[in-house]
């Protein structure tokens, strides 16, 4: 079998993660000098990825922060737009951020480049007119929930349900114990974990009022402990910043760093069960 070109963009960190799996399964099948390439972060780069982008620059939150970024997000869109009508991949998946992705999968599909997207937009919950554009972008659709399979089959679109890539990971019955050793969690303290999401811009607007809410239960409880997962050193950078204004005794911020078996891949996944 000749190697082949996969081209890929996640546009956040969930994605980033979730596509590190993808390429993993993908490597089983394919010649070892295949390329893999798009936009990525450290999980896809770790698996062989060649990330030209930085993913930072789609990972962003609300249409305010969309239009700050605006000229750059089009500059990238159009560059890796171009690069692939010149060297033309074998193969397109694009991993959620539908804005992004739907555009680029669009054009693609148009020089009949096969196009995946992997994680449907919630078309459910609000804004289902978009499925005449996704109709139009992918060749085949992968969704997360059952009852994903059937909207896109009564529209007509190719879809498989995979589940989630993490159900496979993460225990039904977590040790709650194991966790909270793991962690450095006395088995008898009261937890609270805050979760302000991965993005920056997340950070920036919910952290201070997730901490607000904290300072609130904190006066209720003295005792409770507060535990805040973060996606990387950067993300508990920027949230410790804000930590320092609004400030919690008994909080602690925690990383893939402070936890050195933290894999997704071990029979310990610590951060769900804790409670």
């Amino acid at each position: 079998m000749k190697n082949i070109c996969i081209g890929m963009v996640a546009g956040e960190s969930s994605g980033d993660l979730l596509t590190s799996h993808i390429i993993g399964e993908i490597q089983k099948k394919l010649p070892e000098n295949s390329i893999y390439e798009g936009i990525g972060g450290s999980h896809m780069q770790n698996c062989g990825f060649k990330s030209l982008y930085s993913m930072e620059t789609l990972s962003k939150f609300g249409y305010i922060d969309v239009i700050k970024c605006l000229p750059k997000l089009l500059y990238i869109y159009f560059a890796i737009k171009n690069r692939w009508f010149r060297k033309r991949p074998n193969l397109f998946i694009g991993i959620d951020s539908p804005d992004f992705n739907l555009r680029l999968e669009f054009q693609l599909k148009k020089l009949g480049i096969p196009t995946l997207h992997f994680v449907s937009p919630s078309i459910w919950a609000w804004r289902y007119e978009r499925i005449h554009k996704i109709r139009r972008a992918v060749s085949h659709i992968f969704v997360l929930f059952p009852f994903e399979e059937r909207i896109y089959i009564n529209e007509g679109i190719s879809v498989s349900y995979v589940g989630h890539p993490l159900a496979n990971i993460i225990p039904i019955k977590p040790n709650q114990n194991s966790s909270r050793k793991l962690l450095n969690v006395n088995k008898n303290s009261k937890v609270l974990a805050i979760l302000p999401g991965s993005r920056s811009s997340e950070i920036k607007l919910l952290a201070p009022k997730f901490l607000q809410a904290a300072q609130l239960l904190q006066q209720w409880n003295p005792n409770l402990l507060f535990l805040v997962p973060m996606i990387n050193k950067i993300r508990r950078i920027e949230f410790e910043k804000i930590l320092k204004k609004y400030p919690v005794p008994g909080l602690r911020c925690i990383d893939q760093e402070d936890v050195p078996r933290f894999k997704l891949n071990h029979e310990v996944y610590p951060f769900h069960g804790l409670l």
